[in-house]
């Protein structure tokens, strides 16, 4: 008999697994964390897509004659459940608003301003089957970023910049502004790779963002890249108004690494130490929304990755804690 329902039930077995990590990783801390999150990555961020090449890959084995035994009866079930278990987190993904929207009561209160909109929304975000589709590989910034890259340090293209806005922004408009900051271990990543459906809504409602590329390790050494945030934040200040931006009312966002920078640039507003060379340039923020983000490197409330120090140590700071404890504490 083919070995081939035995090969289904296997792959399925591993699938399903996949499945299980994108919902509740098999490690958070040491280094199979790390092969955990890689594995469980796209199957928890695109659970559909995730059920569509499952889907493909049962069909072809099905058609190889994968259900002539038990074995690929059960590989079958396991794939099902499998489904189940992706769709069961796209469900719960699609109230993640209303998570953010209660956070943000209990912790504001009274205190919370819902605000309004620049400008009118040109349309209804509208969840369909083309968008959920089509999402991951949209070019997002088509229409909102009409200009060239702009170059706001001499770094080449990890001093550039995006800037997207609505083509019908008034010029001489107030809006506000976001700067995006990437994140990538301090060591990878760009402009052009995250949180552009975000500025893209954003820029929809009236706003001007700033995606902004900065120095990356190991070439770059800390504070290289808080250096360049900051530099990026002075050219803000000083030209958004060109572009309808307010700069009076300039926020910061960012994720993992770029969670960092975008947190620490907001706790040091006009620091000298971060600006060499532009230590007079304004580089103060109305607010900042950081996202899993380290914020501790000397991981004071031991909430922090202890595997994190031998990176850091030998491709971004390249020096140790104990002999640059000051360098280290921020």
């Amino acid at each position: 008999m083919s070995n081939t329902p035995r090969w289904f039930l296997a792959a399925s077995a591993v699938g399903a697994l996949n499945t299980i990590n994108a919902r509740k990783p098999f490690a958070r801390e040491g280094r199979a964390s790390v092969p955990a999150f890689a594995a469980g990555w796209l199957s928890s961020e695109l659970p559909l897509h995730a059920i569509a090449w499952q889907a493909l890959a049962a069909a072809a084995w099905v058609r190889k004659g994968a259900l002539r035994s038990p074995a690929g009866w059960a590989g079958l079930g396991i794939t099902a459940a499998s489904w189940a278990g992706l769709h069961q987190i796209w469900k719960e993904s699609m109230g993640q608003d209303q998570i953010f929207e209660i956070a943000l009561r209990e912790s504001l209160g009274g205190d919370l301003d819902v605000g309004t909109a620049p400008l009118e929304p040109k349309g209804d975000l509208v969840v369909t089957r083309k968008r959920l589709a089509t999402g991951p590989f949209k070019r997002w910034s088509k229409g909102y970023v009409s200009g060239p890259t702009v170059s706001y340090g001499d770094a080449g293209r990890r001093n550039q910049l995006d800037v997207w806005r609505r083509p019908d922004l008034p010029a001489d408009g107030k809006a506000p502004v976001l700067v995006q900051v990437h994140g990538g271990a301090w060591m990878m990543g760009n402009k052009e790779q995250q949180a552009t459906p975000l500025m893209a809504h954003l820029a929809d409602q009236g706003w001007v963002c700033v995606a902004i590329n900065y120095r990356l390790s190991p070439r770059a050494t800390w504070p290289d890249h808080i250096v360049d945030v900051k530099r990026a934040l002075a050219w803000v200040k000083a030209n958004i108004a060109d572009y309808g931006g307010d700069p009076d009312f300039v926020t910061i966002t960012g994720g993992s690494a770029g969670g960092h920078l975008a947190s620490l640039a907001a706790l040091t507003p006009n620091e000298a130490e971060f600006q060499p060379g532009f230590e007079e340039a304004d580089t103060s923020l109305v607010a900042a929304v950081p996202f899993y983000g380290v914020y501790d490197f000397t991981d004071r409330d031991g909430t922090g990755r202890e595997d994190m120090e031998p990176i850091l140590s030998k491709y971004v700071f390249k020096s140790r804690r104990r002999d640059a404890p000051e360098v280290w504490d921020h």
